[in-house]
Order: C-alpha cells, then structure tokens, then sequence
C-alpha cells in the first residue's frame, strides 16, 4: 500500500539523518507534502527547516544549494530574501555559469518566490542542443519552464510565451516515450524527476503505470539514498494532489 510505502521512507530518512544542504532542502519539500499526524510531525519539519538554514552558513555553498534551499523554504511558506539575492546575483548573460543544471535550478527557485525571468527562459530554449537530450536533463528543464509559465499565467504578465508552452509540451511526451516497458527509467532519481516534469506538464493522467513501477522498485530497494527516498514522497504526494484535483 502506498501509506506503508510513505511511512517507511519516512522512517528511514529519520534513521539516516540528512545533513547536506541537498538532502535537507530535498526531506523539507517532501515533509511539507506530507506534513500530518499520520506521517511527519510539524516539530520533526521544523527541526529539519532549522538544520537547512544553519547548513546554509558554510563557505562552499554553490548556486544549486541555494536554488535547492530556496524551493524547500518557500514549500514551507518562508521566503528568505536574501537566497533569492544570491541567486540574482550570480547570473550572467542568462544562465548561470552557462550550466544547465544551474540555470534549470536557478530558475525554478526564482519562479516560486514570484520572478519571472525571460532571457533565462530564453536561453534554455536557445541553447538546447542534443547534449542535453537526457531524460533526467530534459525533465529540469521542463520543471523550470513550468513554474515560469505558471508565473506566468498568474500575473498575466505580457509575454509571448508560445515557445516555452510548444517546448514543455513536445518534450513532456518526449520524456514519456522514453520509458521502459515496465513504465520506469533507467534511474530511480531520473525516474523520479521525469516523474514530476510530467506533472507540472499537465500529463499526469499519463503515470499510473510509472507511480506502480516507482512504488514497487522503492519497496525492493535495500538501502535508497536520502535523496531518492524523498524524490520519491514527492513524487507519490504530487501524483496523488493531481489526480485528485
């Protein structure tokens, strides 16, 4: 049952303890989706949302950390001002660090805290070449664009926003033609990612087959990292939102 399956990633987590800046921006967003009696006490939340704010004090932290954190505080309803200062600030000519994994990120953080950034959105699509052309690549990208369009339609800001729509849309069944027969990817953090890509798209309707496939492979799994473990409440609780809206 997927409750089970919950409440023993949940468990396991609690028993590993997550201590990268990673690993807690991942279990906050994750809890916040699952934030009840039945699953994750508020007091077990909040000392993770503490631990992610002091993990945030060290010297090394990269663009992607603060990205990360920045997702998993605003899933809590706070918006650390100066993260999303940071990540302004590290921006160059629309990308940052010309990486796509930064700039998918990057991008993602600013669209939940309200920012739509056009030139960023602008070099994803312009830059996209078959490097790129990976699974677990192409599901960040989609991920980014979405919130931005979300954004988007929100504010009804006034943007041709066609190209971003045509993308998201022509790569989401892209993503979804590339699964295995089984209904997976390769990966369970790829498969986890291009899990959520598909809903923020809009395709959910299309998963039932991959939400089996993900429960089952979790359930065999001996030893899941932190990471995937709580990829995978996310998955499950988002899965679960969208099809009951």
């Amino acid at each position: 049952m997927e409750s089970d399956t919950v409440k023993s990633l949940i468990r396991y987590i609690e028993g590993e303890k997550p201590i990268s800046i990673k690993e807690l921006s991942r279990v906050v967003s994750a809890y916040n989706l699952w934030a009840d009696d039945d699953y994750v006490h508020l007091e077990i939340l909040h000392e993770h949302i503490k631990n992610l704010l002091l993990a945030l004090n060290s010297s090394n932290v990269t663009v992607r950390d603060i990205s990360r954190a920045s997702t998993a505080l605003v899933d809590s309803g706070i918006i650390y001002n100066k993260l999303t200062s940071m990540i302004l600030s590290q921006k160059t000519d629309g990308s940052w660090n010309e990486d796509i994994y930064d700039t998918t990120y990057a991008l993602k953080a600013l669209g939940d805290v309200g920012i739509y950034d056009e030139l960023c959105c602008k070099w994803l699509i312009d830059n996209f070449n078959e490097k790129w052309l990976h699974v677990g690549t192409v599901s960040l990208i989609i991920i980014a664009l979405s919130k931005q369009i979300e954004l988007v339609k929100k504010t009804k800001i006034k943007t041709d926003a066609g190209i971003y729509t045509n993308f998201i849309e022509k790569y989401s069944k892209w993503v979804l033609e590339q699964r295995m027969m089984n209904g997976g990817w390769q990966h369970l953090a790829t498969s986890n990612i291009a899990i959520q890509a598909v809903i923020s798209a809009g395709y959910t309707n299309e998963l039932d087959d991959s939400i089996s496939w993900l429960t089952h492979q979790i359930n065999e799994c001996n030893k899941p990292t932190i990471t995937v473990s709580a990829l995978t409440l996310i998955s499950l609780a988002k899965y679960e939102l969208m099809l009951n809206k």
